[in-house]
């Protein structure tokens, strides 16, 4: 009974230590935004962003950027049961910690492909290659797996957009910009187990793969202000 109790326990923590790095994996990407900047350019632009910034290099109609977001989250989940320690029910409880940090960088480009006196529009379009860190603590003990599982998880996105950009001076423009955003998300976990059969009563060891993908292609709009140096 002890074991069968431990072993539950146990699938039940690794589907739920997995379940939440996928999920706040996913959390992540949905709240995803990029600054858009643009001589050398600074921009801010309000709205629900991560924070970070995209500088880039104006030369003529093109500005190549380079950007740089960050985000952590942290989260918690307590399990407060009774169990049969062998001689009596008792109260249980287990608490386990996560914290993820989010790095994204994106390389992007922008193009004025118009212009009528200061008022100008450009397109856009950039590439993310997101990273993901984290520990896990299970009752106060340092959960390493949680590594494995990070490493399991595959991401990347791009982004596409225009806008029209309103020149107050040379060095300082409002901008309005709407844009389409693809984010491709993968976990792909390989395991060794075994199936038993009973015909022969032997078991078989063989090696199993679980894989779950998503994508997802989330519309944006923002405004901001443009700094040129």
């Amino acid at each position: 009974m002890e074991k069968e109790l431990y072993l539950a326990h146990n699938k039940n923590y690794s589907f739920m230590r997995s379940f939440l790095i996928k999920s706040a994996t996913v959390v992540t990407m949905l709240l995803s935004t990029q600054l858009s900047f643009g001589q050398f350019t600074m921009g801010v632009a309000p709205g629900f962003n991560l924070s970070g910034a995209d500088f880039g290099y104006k030369i003529n109609r093109y500005v190549p950027q380079l950007g740089f977001n960050y985000m952590t989250a942290s989260g918690m989940y307590t399990w407060d049961r009774k169990e049969y320690d062998g001689s009596q029910i008792v109260d249980v409880s287990d608490t386990y910690t996560y914290r993820l940090g989010f790095l994204l960088p994106r390389v992007g480009l922008k193009v004025f492909v118009a212009e009528k006196e200061d008022l100008k529009m450009f397109v856009s379009a950039g590439f993310m290659k997101p990273f993901l860190f984290g520990t896990s603590e299970s009752n106060g003990i340092n959960d390493y797996a949680v590594e494995d599982e990070l490493n399991r998880i595959s991401l990347w996105g791009s982004d596409l957009s225009f806008g029209m950009e309103y020149f107050f001076s040379e060095r300082f423009s409002f901008s309005g910009q709407f844009g389409l955003r693809y984010f491709s998300f993968k976990y792909d976990n390989k395991y060794n187990t075994s199936v038993y059969n009973p015909d022969t009563g032997e078991s078989q060891d063989y090696q199993a793969r679980e894989v779950f993908k998503l994508s997802m292609n989330p519309t944006f709009t923002r405004v901001g202000l443009n700094f040129y140096f």
